[in-house]
């Protein structure tokens, strides 16, 4: 319907005297008239890049207009500061973002982004999760739609007219394979837009059932290869993986980044936490604890409802990390500082540079150890990210003062039949001392 539009007087200034809420009036054709609020976002990642957003006031009366126009004012500004979406978006809206994200940083050269992977995400969630969920409000996506994700992908696979003779893309039956890696691809979106408060579902914590099969034991660390790794966190060419042209300039995001993922491996290898519980960490989670030979470790509160498995009455659980990963915290700690970033009891420990929480290290984490040398087992499979917790359970059975088998447990949040399954790779000569003296 059309309509014309006028400014009616600014509600609130800011202090550099730019007009941060206006009051509008939209006259339409057929004589109906509606108070409007224009708002100046400084957030603008957080409303589509939109400078400026309006919200229909639904009123013509303009006292009612007034007040409601600064109530929501009130309510976009709790989102910024939250830095909680403004906007909603569809499913559509958050790929392009994820898209325009992963190109950023596959441009910027950061780890964790690769050309192969960003190939894999436009081919499965470019084509499929488009066509299935694309137009949909991102928020009403649930674990619903990911269980129903294989019946529209087998039909679509065998009624699509992208299909050409001879055209080997696109089979007539997809494999279970295929299909969890396209949920898992579509699964790391929306953990992605969750991290940057586009989602507030939980639909990527769920697991394809085709993937559910016998458990494989993962590789942690020899302690030749945690030492090499060690040492070439701390070397010059660590951080001058970023360098420009101009030899004497580093990329100020590589170099945060691979700040950060330094700390995260340095933590994570000395506490023993799953990828889940360490994600949404804060500064306040972590606190110091003296032990009995004067040494001061660190003390980790887990959110029981971040975590896999829930090992305490309460909402929150603890574990015993070591001295290296407090350490690990308060050099991150001082970094962030030093360029000027949130370090309070509420800012996240990994985050980016607007402080919202850093979906994964993955692809970051196999480049550092493809550096160091130190990317395969003794079986010539990858090391992996969730090899820093057997890593860490292995060191304490293998060189820890006489631990017992059950605290590692409780303090790990497992069982020591877990534990003995797929994390002990002590042998006796390990022991010596406990099985002579």
């Amino acid at each position: 319907m059309a309509y014309t539009e006028q400014k009616v007087e600014t509600l609130i200034h800011n202090d550099a005297g730019q007009n941060v809420l206006d009051l509008l009036l939209r006259s339409y054709t057929n004589g109906k008239q509606t108070y409007f609020a224009r708002m100046r976002i400084d957030k603008t990642h957080l409303a589509n890049n939109q400078r400026r957003v309006v919200r229909s006031l639904l009123t013509d009366d303009l006292e009612a207009a007034r007040a409601q126009a600064h109530q929501e004012y009130a309510l976009i500004k709790v989102r910024q500061e939250s830095n909680q979406s403004i906007t909603v978006l569809t499913a559509n809206q958050v790929i392009d973002k994820f898209f325009e994200n992963y190109e950023n940083g596959l441009n910027a050269k950061l780890s964790g982004y690769t050309a192969p992977m960003f190939r894999g995400f436009r081919k499965n969630v470019d084509i499929y999760w488009r066509e299935y969920l694309g137009n949909r409000n991102i928020n009403t996506i649930t674990t619903q739609d990911l269980d129903g994700y294989e019946l529209f992908r087998q039909q679509w696979a065998k009624t699509t007219s992208r299909k050409r003779k001879n055209d080997q893309r696109y089979k007539d039956t997809i494999s279970k394979r295929t299909i969890t890696w396209e949920i898992n691809a579509f699964r790391q979106v929306l953990r992605w837009a969750a991290a940057r408060n586009l989602y507030t579902g939980k639909a990527y914590e769920w697991r394809y059932a085709g993937s559910r099969g016998s458990k494989t034991r993962r590789s942690g660390f020899t302690i030749e290869q945690y030492r090499k790794l060690h040492r070439y966190m701390r070397s010059k060419a660590y951080l001058n993986i970023g360098k420009h042209k101009d030899r004497n300039k580093s990329d100020s995001r590589i170099v945060r980044h691979r700040h950060m993922l330094r700390a995260y491996i340095l933590f994570m290898v000395n506490t023993g936490l799953r990828v889940g519980e360490c994600r949404f960490l804060k500064f306040s989670d972590i606190s110091a604890v003296t032990n009995k030979i004067g040494q001061t470790v660190c003390v980790i509160r887990i959110d029981e409802e971040k975590s896999k498995v829930t090992r305490s009455n309460t909402s929150y659980g603890n574990v015993v990390g070591r001295l290296t990963a407090l350490k690990a915290i308060e050099r991150w700690k001082d970094y962030k500082q030093s360029i000027d970033e949130d370090v309070s009891g509420d800012a996240y420990i990994f985050s980016n540079q607007y402080g919202e929480v850093v979906n994964d290290f993955r692809e970051g984490f196999k480049q550092v150890l493809k550096e160091a040398g130190v990317d395969k087992d003794a079986k010539g499979n990858n090391l992996v990210i969730y090899g820093l917790r057997h890593t860490y359970i292995s060191f304490r059975l293998q060189y820890g003062k006489n631990i017992s088998i059950h605290n590692l447990a409780k303090n790990c949040r497992t069982s020591t039949a877990m534990i003995e399954a797929y994390y002990d790779d002590t042998v006796t000569e390990d022991f010596v001392d406990e099985l002579s003296i």
